[in-house]
């Protein structure tokens, strides 16, 4: 949840989610809670920090294409919006399961 706070300020200042910024505060703060598990599960598996280096680099870069193509709406693009937010609960639901299953 810090890491979403984190970005707060910005996303208040229009970046991400120019249109809503008070919705995409939150959005972003479950985004990051998401996206932490599977930097966490990367982190646990590999013992190293590199991979989730990478994979927060790789997101950036895949989240800034994304937005550059985006609809009108932001709350309904591909990296960030609602729609996605489910795939990224069924993706942290798997990491934690793999997880509990490594013990």
């Amino acid at each position: 949840m810090i890491w979403g706070f984190w970005h707060a300020p910005l996303i208040l200042l229009g970046y991400n989610y120019p249109h809503h910024p008070v919705i995409g505060v939150f959005l972003f703060t479950v985004f990051c809670v998401l996206f932490g598990i599977f930097l966490s599960w990367f982190r646990i598996r590999s013992d190293s920090i590199f991979p989730c280096a990478l994979a927060h680099g790789a997101f950036n870069a895949y989240a800034g294409f994304g937005l550059l193509i985006a609809p009108a709406d932001e709350l309904f693009t591909v990296p960030i919006g609602f729609p996605a937010m489910l795939a990224y609960v069924v993706i942290a639901a798997l990491v934690c399961l793999n997880l509990r299953g490594c013990k």
